[in-house]
Order: structure tokens, then sequence, then C-alpha cells
């Protein structure tokens, strides 16, 4: 019960005789307080974790138990053991052997497990007699052997624990939606309502039309494909299985575009999956194969290298172009006075608006023109520093600053007006889904000659290209080809 003031008398009692609680120990309270929901929001966020990846952690942990009875069997050292076990761990990472998967089928594992373990004890003789004495390079066949051995069994028992959990407990399972609303659809519903054991609740549907029913069980239709993204977020749902649907291919990929920052994974069952085999990198759902679609890399922790680099390169650059940037500045401003900076509205990441700075290259106009008036490289306007600084790309370079405040990225889609974003978004595919990403100083689009008045729907295309196969290297050669394209003069 809460502490009052009200009604106190002469001895700090209330009328209810509660003790009144002083400021100090308000404050404790108040602390203690905060410290508790701490705890909690902590606790909650390592349940979400846990819930999310119990199955990785539960394969995780057996195998670390594995290569421990394995190595207890051989009699081998504990640094022996940790090294086999960081070896097998890594090589199983690598190979996705702890991913979320629907089908859990120890066959389909043995040949993978087999080769990382017989790869793992080969690298393990290599490694010096400190860590791997002479005693256990004699007994390396028993200790592969055993592992190999024990890793089977202990994975045969954790999937047939996963499977039984998943049919009993219906809150291991991920909620799941299924878009679409023909034969495959319905298939899939009713696969999942009679087979647990991959996992997976459906909680509804998202279609066009009202799904067909093609089973004894049918999923409630929760949206339009167009609101994926809302009924997502609405209704929780942790996966989405995209079955056939009489949606466009344009509107179909906008809406999966819009899922981009939602935590749920996402599955597409193939276009002629009758003739396509399944791979090791593909589920299945009974007899109904299923594509994975990758996590896309601004979801996944290697992201913040992007940043990083960003930052390094930038600062960097800055203080090695200071000169340039200093004589730039003062061209500008003896050329056609001040201000030497032109600052504009762009939107960028999430449709949010941020200040660009650029070198001044045109006279000064009226803002909303400015705003509104497309620019091209022949703009009467441009004064003659400007057209030097445009045709090097020079005028560019305070936008460097952009980068160092975390408005912009070096790589990127190019950031657009908010006059233009709008009309572009209405008649452009895809052209909002560029926003899923900090706008860039130079980006795909631009390397492939794509700047200027040049075809928005191929930058649009380019800039989509560049964040579903985001890599750092791939950072590294977009820069290396803009700077390449600037020294032939072509920027």
């Amino acid at each position: 019960m809460p502490f009052t003031t009200e009604g106190t008398g002469l001895l700090g009692l209330n009328d209810g005789q509660t003790p009144v609680q002083t400021p100090e120990e308000s404050r404790t309270g108040d602390a203690g307080t905060i410290i508790q929901r701490c705890c909690q929001r902590m606790a909650e966020l390592a349940s979400r974790v846990l819930q999310r990846r119990a199955l990785e952690w539960a394969l995780v942990a057996t195998d670390l138990v594995a290569t421990v009875v394995a190595c207890t069997l051989a009699g081998v050292s504990l640094l022996a053991w940790a090294a086999l076990a960081a070896l097998v761990g890594g090589l199983n990472i690598l190979g996705g052997r702890y991913r979320f998967r629907l089908s859990l089928n120890l066959l389909d594992d043995v040949p993978a497990l087999t080769a990382h373990i017989l790869v793992a004890g080969a690298c393990l003789l290599l490694l010096p007699s400190a860590v791997v004495p002479g005693h256990t390079r004699v007994w390396w066949p028993v200790l592969i052997g055993a592992a190999l051995v024990v890793t089977l069994v202990a994975r045969a028992c954790s999937y047939a624990i996963v499977r039984a959990v998943r049919r009993r407990v219906v809150t291991s399972r991920k909620p799941t939606l299924v878009l679409g609303s023909g034969r495959i659809a319905g298939r899939i519903v009713r696969c999942l309502y009679e087979h647990p054991e991959y996992g997976l609740q459906v909680i509804g549907s998202v279609s066009d039309r009202n799904p067909r029913d093609e089973g004894r069980q049918h999923a409630p239709r929760l949206g339009y494909c167009r609101e994926l993204a809302e009924v997502v977020r609405r209704s929780g749902a942790r996966v989405v299985v995209v079955a056939f649907t009489s949606t466009s291919p344009s509107a179909l990929v906008e809406a999966l575009h819009g899922c981009g920052r939602s935590s749920c994974e996402i599955y597409v069952v193939p276009r002629l999956f009758e003739v396509q085999q399944i791979n090791e990198h593909m589920d299945r759902v009974w007899e109904l194969p299923l594509q994975r679609l990758p996590r896309l890399a601004f979801r996944s922790p290697t992201w913040r290298l992007k940043r990083l680099f960003d930052v390094v390169v930038a600062a960097t650059a800055i203080l090695l172009l200071s000169p340039v940037l200093l004589a730039c500045a003062i061209a500008v401003a003896h050329d056609s006075g001040r201000p030497v900076l032109f600052r504009q509205e762009r939107i960028g990441l999430g449709g949010r608006p941020f200040t660009l700075l650029k070198f001044r290259t045109l006279t000064p106009i009226d803002r909303m023109e400015s705003d509104a008036h497309w620019n091209v490289a022949n703009d009467d306007r441009i004064t003659r520093t400007g057209r030097f600084l445009r045709h090097t790309s020079l005028d560019e370079l305070p936008q460097l600053f952009n980068v160092l405040a975390g408005q912009m990225s070096l790589v990127g889609p190019r950031p657009e007006r908010a006059f233009f974003v709008e009309r572009f978004t209405q008649s452009v595919p895809g052209y909002s889904a560029r926003l899923r990403v900090p706008p860039g100083i130079t980006g795909m689009a631009q390397v492939h000659g794509l700047r200027g008045d040049t075809s928005i729907e191929e930058r649009a295309a380019f800039d989509n290209i560049y964040i579903e196969n985001w890599s750092l290297w791939n950072d590294v050669k977009i820069l290396v080809l803009t700077l390449h394209s600037l020294t032939r003069g072509a920027g």
C-alpha cells in the first residue's frame, strides 16, 4: 500500500495510523522501485531471447555436453576439449546447424556434422603440443569416434524432446501468419494444424480475397496484403509463410519490404516447387518446400560495423581533405559570395527529415522553389565555381559531416527532397523501400552511372538490390568504384 501524507497528526501518523514516508525514505523507495523495474525488464528481455532462440541454445548446449563426454572417454586435457568445442561450434555456426528449423531430422544432419567433426579433429592435430599433448594425438581416432557418436545420440535426443514439446506446449510454437488464399495456402494451414511438431501456430491469414476452406481447419483473415506490416505488429506474429496469392508481384514485394524492420521470419513457397530440388538451405512443411528469406543486413549484428566504418572513414577523410574543403569554401565565397554552404531538407532513414550539407553551386533562389525544382546539369543558375565542383563532385564533401552526425552513411541510397519522395513513392514501385537504411553520399545506382536526370525506376531497383545484398565488402567496393569514377572525370 503506498504511503500518504494526508491527514497526518503531530506524531507523523495519518488517520489510519500508517507511518508517513520521509523524503529520505521516499528517495530510497524510488531507487528500489527503479532497480526492481530494471531487473524485471532485464528478466523479460532474457526470457524473450531464450524463447526466440530456445532451439539454437539447446543445440549449442547439446554439442558442448557431447564434446565433454567424448573428451572424458578419450582422456584428453581441458585445453584440448576447449579447442575441439570451439572448432566444432564454429563450423556448425558457419554451416547453419544452429539455426531455427521447422523439420528436425537427424539423418539430414549426419553428413554435415560428420564433416565438421572430422575437420575440427584435423585442425586439432595442427595445434601446438601445449594445447594437444602427445597422448591426445595417439588417442585421436578414439576422440573423433566418440565425439561423432555422442554428438549424434545427443542430437537425436534433443530433436525428440523439441518435437514433443512443440506438440504438447502451445506456447512453444511461433505465432504464424499465412499470406495467400489459394489451394497451397490452405494446404499449409491444414498441415500446420495437423503437425504441431513443426513449431508453428497459425493465428490467421493475410490475403486480398476470402481464403478458400481447403480443409477442416481454417485461418481467419486478419487483413489485406498491403496491411501485412501492420497485421504482423498487431498480432505479434513471428513467422510469415508466403504461399501463392493473386496479389501482383510488385505489391507483394512492397508488403514484404514493409516487414523489413520487424523481428518476424519470412518463408516463401517457391514457384514450380514440384520440379525443384529441396536443398539443405530450405525447410519443409509436410510435402511443401519452404525457402527462408535471409535476415536483412540491418537486422544483424554486423550492421553495427557499418556505422563504425562510416565514422572512421569520414573522420579520416575530413582530416586529410581539410585543405581541399577550405579551398572550396574560399572559391565559392569569392565567386558568388555567401552563404558558402547550401542547406536543404532531405528525407532519410524511416522517412525522417534531416538537413543535408553541400557547397553551394547555384545562385540563391527562393527556398520553396529549391525544394520542388529538379536540378539538372545544364541549369543556367550554376556558377562558374559551382560547375567545376559539380563536375568533380567536390560539392558533396560537406556531407561527410552528415555522416559523422549519423544522418547519412558513406554508401546508401541517395537522399531526396520530401516533394519528390512523395511523388516517386506513388509512381515508382519499390521507391519507399529505399528508406529502410540511412541515405548515402554514394551508392550502387551512382556507380552504375545513374545520376542527375536519369531513370528513377532503375535507381530504386539498384538501391533495393544494395539493401537486400548488403555487406561491408560491398560498401568498400562501391567506394573504390566511386573513386575510380572520379579520377576518370565521370563524377
